[in-house]
């Protein structure tokens, strides 16, 4: 069957647009926050740290045996020399299976922060619930006393001496020798 010169499989209906995605009432159905889910991400992180420089090496090596043994079927290169390539594969596979780990790593420390974060906060949450309950009960008591803050000393400031003008010209004075002599030493130099 032919639908305008076009075979029936190439002729496209219009989809009608799909309709808004529900959603997620407020309530009991939300997600709620769960430590140990960010802890077992950080250490699956940490497993996959552990095997992935072995895994960059190895296949670092196959390529680079390939590549050597490629060179080698072509006579490019007259002796065979897998082995070598194999090493020099394997280890720039290593040092780039290193770098991965270390990222993997540093996610998982990330991850940790976060849950050590949320730990921290949730103590001075609590610790501040409790102090103002404390507060709240005993002010229902009566048993708040003002007690007045002591009067700040007044800043103790050294009067400037006589000489003090004096001096810093002299320092000033002596610090402009001291570049017009090094100056004067850089061009001779030349």
């Amino acid at each position: 069957m032919s639908l305008g010169g076009h075979p029936a499989w190439l002729v496209l209906r219009r989809v009608p647009p799909a309709a808004p995605a529900p959603q997620a009432p407020r309530g009991d159905n939300v997600a709620e926050y769960d430590a140990g889910i960010i802890k077992e991400f950080a250490n699956r992180l940490y497993r996959q740290a552990r095997w992935v420089s072995l895994r960059y090496a190895l296949a670092g090596g196959i390529i680079g045996w390939a590549i050597v043994a490629a060179a080698t079927a072509a006579k490019a290169v007259s002796v065979p020399l897998g082995g070598w390539g194999f090493v020099a594969g394997a280890i720039l596979g290593l040092s780039l299976g290193m770098s991965k780990a270390f990222q993997f790593r540093l996610e998982a420390q990330r991850a940790l922060v976060l849950v050590q974060i949320e730990e921290n906060t949730r103590k001075l949450a609590s610790t501040a619930k409790s102090e103002e309950a404390r507060d709240a009960g005993s002010a229902e008591k009566g048993d708040i006393k003002e007690t007045p803050l002591p009067a700040p000393e007044p800043a103790r400031v050294a009067a400037p001496t006589a000489n003090a003008d004096q001096e810093r010209k002299e320092a000033t004075a002596e610090r402009t020798d001291e570049r017009a002599r090094t100056t004067t030493k850089i061009l001779g130099d030349l």
